[in-house]
């Protein structure tokens, strides 16, 4: 399974891509910490740095304002995310999920 802190930075292209990528980074890291290839506290700052930098891109990149995102693994490996921004066209967009690999 690929890496995907190192994606294609076309996935980027637009806000929604941001949030998909983001989901995506956070269950690979529950997959990781699931196969035991990661610790959760590893796993844990990774999905924060992850967010983070998915926050400065709807901000800097795309204008987004009001940008809020949260995301974690409970400790039972239960991966949380939801996010709230505002797009440069005043458009809201706001979501929680609960990403897998697997789509359980």
């Amino acid at each position: 399974m690929p890496d995907p802190m190192s994606h294609d930075p076309d996935m980027l292209a637009t806000p929604a891509h941001v949030i998909r990528g983001l989901s995506y980074q956070i269950a690979y890291a529950r997959d990781r910490v699931l196969q035991g290839d990661w610790t959760e506290k590893f796993a844990r700052e990774r999905i924060q740095l992850c967010a983070a930098v998915a926050e400065d891109n709807l901000r800097l990149s795309h204008g987004c304002k009001a940008v809020t995102i949260y995301a974690n693994l409970t400790t039972g490996c239960r991966a949380l995310f939801t996010w709230s921004f505002v797009d440069r066209n005043g458009e809201k967009d706001a979501g929680s999920v609960h990403p897998t690999m697997d789509g359980r």
